[in-house]
């Protein structure tokens, strides 16, 4: 499952926490930003163009 954030740049911020990773896309599907995290939940682009990500903790 992938959570999906719209960016005032028309490209797409997903968080994809099945593939480990965080990634930016373009309207054409191209990938313009990625980062590998493990288990990420959700991520938000802020203004001053900082990405905090939120993951899923495991339990031990």
């Amino acid at each position: 499952m992938a959570r999906v954030e719209a960016l005032p740049n028309g490209r797409f911020l997903l968080a994809l926490g099945g593939s480990n990773r965080v990634i930016e896309i373009d309207k054409t599907g191209k990938i313009r930003w990625e980062r590998t995290v493990r288990a990420p939940m959700s991520a938000t682009r802020l203004r001053n163009g900082n990405t905090p990500i939120c993951r899923i903790l495991e339990a031990m």
